[in-house]
Parts: structure tokens; sequence; C-alpha cells
């Protein structure tokens, strides 16, 4: 069972783990960049969020 969340930056490909029920970062710890360049990596729980 997945216990977070996990996230790439498109930009430095940081990887971030968010625990579920938190948002994704604003930015990335790493470089700073947006949240518009951090990407999921793994899908959600079944039938939690958009499907």
């Amino acid at each position: 069972m997945m216990k977070a969340k996990v996230f790439r930056c498109a930009n430095c490909g940081h990887i971030i783990e968010v625990p579920f029920g938190l948002p994704k970062p604003s930015s990335c710890p790493k470089c700073g960049s947006p949240a518009s360049l951090i990407h999921r990596m793994n899908p959600g729980p079944p039938g939690v969020g958009r499907e």
C-alpha cells in the first residue's frame, strides 16, 4: 500500500514525497521551480481524486 504521493521536478529531477491528504508542493524544495513544473509520478489509491 502506498503511503505517499510521489512528485518529480521537471527542472532538476528532484523526487518529492508528500503524505496522502496534503497538497502538492507549491515549489521545488531543491531548485525553487514553481508547482507547474512539479508532476505526479504515481497514481492515487482507487476511488480517490479525479477519475
